[in-house]
């Protein structure tokens, strides 16, 4: 039933994502640079995950955790 109808959609889809990259747009997530001394600082005075995020702008399980992964545990 959807077979034909999926095989259109699919067609323009790729055809419009075709058609942004010759454009030059760039079709996935903007990169963000973490400041991983200023992370590991932050850490070292004691603020929690949420709070790194909160002062860098970040989700709160997103680029500080991954930034420090290679650094010491806090406890």
């Amino acid at each position: 039933m959807w077979g034909r109808a999926y095989e259109v959609f699919s067609f323009w889809v790729m055809a419009g994502l075709r058609n942004s990259r010759a454009k030059g747009k760039r079709l996935d997530r903007p990169k963000v640079v973490a400041d991983v001394d200023r992370i590991a600082n932050l850490r070292a005075q004691g603020r929690s995950w949420p709070d790194v995020a909160a002062e860098l702008g970040t989700g709160r399980k997103g680029i500080a955790q991954r930034a420090v992964a290679g650094l010491p545990k806090i406890v």
